[in-house]
């Protein structure tokens, strides 16, 4: 597994071999196995876990990629609301 965290998220690395291995997988990568995989890679990296995340995963290769970044609070808009 490969990790990349910066100020807005994480990227985050699995090779096929990493994923099939991985205790939270189960053979199906869905959103819940998915936010499993992030939070335990970012526990054993040392790294901080959002209370709330969005995860996006893409195909790689020989692998998969996880995005992972803190999801925003909901503000209804409102044309007296702009901060």
């Amino acid at each position: 597994m490969t990790i990349s965290v910066s100020g807005a998220g994480a990227v985050l690395y699995f090779s096929y071999q990493e994923l099939h291995a991985h205790p939270a997988f189960s053979g199906t990568l869905t959103r819940e196995t998915a936010h499993a995989l992030v939070h335990a890679a970012l526990a054993a990296s040392a790294q901080p876990i959002p209370s709330s995340m969005e995860v996006s995963c893409f195909p790689a290769r020989h692998g998969v990629l996880l995005f992972a970044f803190p999801s925003m609070p909901f503000r209804p808009f409102s044309a007296r609301n702009f901060s």
